[in-house]
């Protein structure tokens, strides 16, 4: 794994141009990030809203305790896995998500 500062739209175009495949977590405020996700009131733990550019550039908002956004040159948003998330309660509760949630198995 390459971790780099600086993700953008941008940087994910030029590495899939490139051939480099790259997923990771990205600032809402980012220039280029979708602005018109559902908002987060409207949204519970484990939901998630998605976006998908002409040039197939996947961006993802994904309700945890707050909202994560990820961008991904490479996954298919109509994949669909399950993750294990733990509760307030100390249980643990597997939700279905997108590939791009695999990230939290590793940041977890």
């Amino acid at each position: 794994m390459i971790r780099f500062k600086g993700r953008s739209l941008e940087l994910f175009q030029n590495l899939k141009t490139d051939s480099i495949y790259a997923c990771g977590t990205v600032r809402k405020t980012r220039k280029h990030i979708p602005k018109d996700f559902k908002p987060d009131k409207d949204m519970s733990r484990g939901d998630s809203d998605w976006r998908i550019s002409t040039d197939e550039m996947v961006c993802v908002k994904w309700m945890d305790n707050k909202p994560v956004h990820f961008l991904s040159n490479f996954h298919d948003p109509g994949d669909t896995q399950l993750i294990s998330r733990k509760q307030k309660d100390g249980s643990t509760k597997d939700i279905s998500c997108l590939p791009t949630f695999m990230i939290l198995e590793i940041l977890n």
